[in-house]
C-alpha cells in the first residue's frame, strides 16, 4: 500500500540537515565569542569549536549540493583532530569528531551505505553521552565526563548527517513513500522519546526505586518491545485487509470490464509493443484480422490515430489505434451497411438532380414556347394589345431566366440574384431597345426558389417602368441593389430619369402583390430635385412549404 507524505513532512527531511548545521554553527561561535572576549566559557580548546563549525558549515553545504567545499571543509575537520590529539585532549570528541568528517567524506563520494552506517554509529555514542549528563551517570563514570553542550552539538551533527541524502542508502525504507516508511518512523519517534524520557526518570529516581533500575529498563524495554509488535501487527492487518479489499474490488471491476468487452459490436484487440495481441473480444477473433499489419501502420504514432478504412472480407471497418505505454488497443467499428445506405442515398440524390434538372429544362423549353406564341400574336395585334404583349413576355422571359439559373449554374435549392438579375436586364434591354441605359446591379445574395421567383419577377416590373417612362430621351441609369439587414433583406430599384408621375399602372399594382408574398412592403421614394425615382422593397426569405 502506497502512502503519500505531506508536504509538512517533505519539507521537514529536506530542512533537518540545514537546521542541524545552523545550531552547530550557533553554539560554537557563540562559545569561540566568549573566550575571545575574555568571559566566561564551558569549553576551553577552540580548535574544538572551530571543528563544530566548519562541520556545520560542510553539512549545510553538502545539502545545498556544494559537494566539492563541503569536502574541503570535512578535510579540515580531520587535519584539526591530529592537531588537537597531540595536545592531550580528552580522548573522546576527537574520533567522533573525526568520524564525523569521513562519513560526510563518503556521503559526498555517494558511498551513501558505508557513510550513514558510520554517521549511525557515531551518533549512537553521542546519544550515549546526552544521556549520561540527563541520568547522572556522568558523575559516577569519569571517562564519560564530556561538556554536555558539546556531547549535544555531537548528537545533532549525526542527525544532520543521516538527513543529508534519506533517499539514498540504509535509511532509504525508512523515508519511502510506502507505508512502510510512514510506520517506521512513527515508532522510532515515539520509541526515542519514550526510551529516553521513562529512562532519565528511572535513571534519576533510581535512588526511591523498590527494584534495581537496570530491572525497570529492562522492563521498559520490554514493554516497548510489544507495543512496538503490537501496533506493526496492526498496521499490517490493516494493510492486509485494504490489499485484500483492493484485489477484491480489482477482481470485479476487471470482471465487469472483460463482459463490457467482450460483448460490444465493436471489435477490439489490446496488443503488445511488437504488435503481438494480448486480448481479443469475441467480434475481434470473428474477423480474424492480423493485429500486425495496422501496428506496423500506426507504430510511430504517439495519440490515438483514425483508422480511416479496412477491409476484412466482404466487410468495410473504420477505427481507431490508441497507444498506451507498452502496446496499443485497437478498435474497429463494421460500416459496411452504412456505407451501403450511403451508396444508396447517393445514388438517390442522383436520380432526384437529373429528374429536377430535366423538370427545370422542359419548364424553360415549354417557357420558350410561350415566348414563342407571344411573338406569333405580337405581329397581327394592335397598338395596345402589343404593348400588354410585351410586357407578358418580359414577365415570362424572367420565369425562364429563373428556371435557367437553377438549371445552369449546378444548384437546385438557391437562386443567385445577381446573374438572375443580369439576365433580365439584358432581356429587358434588348425588347425595349434601351441600348443607351446603363444597368448597375448589387446583388450579392442567394434565395431559394420560394423567394427568388416574386422577387425576380418584382425587379422586372421595376426595372420595366423605369426603361419606358423615366427616359424620354432613351438615355439613363438604372441601380439594382438587394441589401441585409438583420434578418431582413431591402430591394432598391433607383432611376436619375424624369421621376414618378404619380400614375398607378398596372406593373407597380403586380409589384406590390409581389411584395406582399415575401412578407414585404412597395415605398416609393421622390427625390426633391425632382430628378429620379427610388423603390424600396423590404422583405423576408421565404421558407419551403411542404405540398400535400
Amino acid at each position: 500500500m502506497e502512502f503519500v507524505p505531506s508536504k509538512k513532512d517533505l519539507n521537514m527531511k529536506n530542512t533537518v540537515p540545514h537546521l542541524m548545521g545552523f545550531f552547530l554553527i550557533l553554539l560554537s561561535s557563540v562559545a569561540l565569542l566568549m573566550m575571545a572576549g575574555g568571559g566566561w566559557s564551558p569549553w576551553d580548546l577552540p580548535i574544538l569549536h572551530m571543528s563544530l563549525v566548519l562541520l556545520g558549515a560542510s553539512i549545510i553545504l553538502a545539502g545545498f549540493s556544494h559537494r566539492r567545499t563541503a569536502l574541503f571543509l570535512s578535510i579540515m575537520v580531520i587535519a584539526l583532530q591530529f592537531i588537537l590529539g597531540f595536545q592531550g585532549l580528552h580522548p573522546l570528541p576527537l574520533p567522533l569528531l573525526a568520524a564525523y568528517s569521513v562519513s560526510l567524506i563518503l556521503l559526498i563520494r555517494r558511498h551513501y551505505h558505508a557513510g550513514q552506517i558510520l554517521a549511525y554509529t557515531t551518533g549512537i555514542m553521542a546519544y550515549a553521552l546526552v544521556m549520561t549528563h540527563l541520568t547522572g551517570v556522568v558523575e559516577v563514570v569519569e571517562a564519560l565526563r564530556v561538556d554536555p553542550i558539546i556531547s549535544a552539538e555531537l548528537f545533532m551533527a549525526a542527525v544532520g548527517l543521516l538527513g543529508l541524502y534519506p533517499q539514498r542508502g540504509v535509511i532509504e525504507p525508512l523515508f519511502s513513500g510506502m507505508m512502510g516508511g510512514y510506520t517506521a518512523r512513527v515508532l522510532l519517534a515515539t520509541m526515542l522519546t519514550a526510551i529516553t524520557v521513562t529512562g532519565v526518570l528511572i535513571l534519576r529516581g533510581r535512588d526511591q526505586l523498590p527494584f534495581p533500575a537496570e530491572i525497570f529498563l529492562l522492563s521498559l524495554t520490554v514493554a516497548l518491545i510489544i507495543v512496538t509488535i503490537t501496533f506493526t501487527a496492526y498496521r499490517l492487518n490493516t494493510v492486509d485487509h485494504e490489499r485484500l479489499m483492493n484485489e477484491k474490488r480489482l477482481r470485479r471491476t476487471r470482471r465487469f470490464f472483460r463482459d463490457v468487452v467482450e460483448n460490444l459490436e465493436e471489435a477490439v484487440a489490446v496488443i503488445d509493443e511488437d504488435g503481438n495481441p494480448l486480448h481479443l473480444n469475441r467480434a475481434m477473433k470473428k474477423l480474424g484480422i492480423d493485429c500486425r499489419s495496422i501496428h506496423d501502420r500506426f507504430m510511430d504514432a504517439r495519440a490515438p490515430s483514425h483508422i480511416r478504412s479496412l477491409k476484412a472480407g466482404d466487410r468495410d471497418f473504420t477505427g481507431w489505434y490508441i497507444p498506451l505505454d507498452e502496446g496499443a488497443i485497437i478498435s474497429l467499428t463494421d460500416i459496411t451497411d452504412l456505407m451501403r445506405a450511403q451508396e444508396e442515398l447517393e445514388r438517390n440524390i442522383m436520380e432526384k438532380d437529373a429528374l429536377l434538372r430535366e423538370l427545370h429544362h422542359r419548364v424553360k423549353n415549354n417557357l420558350q414556347i410561350i415566348l414563342s406564341l407571344i411573338n406569333l400574336q405580337m405581329r397581327s395585334a394592335g397598338e395596345d394589345a402589343r404593348e400588354a404583349l410585351i410586357r407578358t413576355s418580359t414577365r415570362v422571359q424572367t420565369l425562364a431566366a429563373i428556371h435557367e439559373s437553377v438549371y445552369g449554374l449546378g444548384s437546385l435549392a438557391e437562386v443567385k440574384m445577381h446573374e438572375c438579375i443580369m439576365r433580365i436586364s439584358e432581356n429587358l434591354r434588348s425588347v425595349f431597345d434601351a441600348l443607351d441605359v446603363e444597368f448597375h446591379i448589387d446583388a450579392r445574395h442567394t434565395f431559394n426558389v420560394e423567394t427568388a421567383m416574386p422577387l425576380a419577377l418584382i425587379v422586372n416590373e421595376l426595372v420595366s417602368n423605369s426603361i419606358q417612362h423615366a427616359f424620354p430621351q432613351g438615355r439613363g441609369t438604372v441601380k439594382v441593389e438587394i441589401s441585409r439587414m438583420n434578418s431582413e433583406y431591402c430591394l432598391r430599384v433607383m432611376d436619375d430619369g424624369v421621376g414618378f408621375s404619380g400614375e398607378k399602372r398596372m406593373g407597380l399594382q403586380l409589384a406590390l402583390n409581389l411584395a406582399r408574398q415575401i412578407e414585404g412592403d412597395l415605398r416609393i421614394l421622390l427625390r426633391e430635385d425632382g430628378g429620379g425615382t427610388e423603390v424600396t422593397v423590404p422583405f423576408r426569405e421565404l421558407h419551403y412549404r411542404r405540398r400535400l
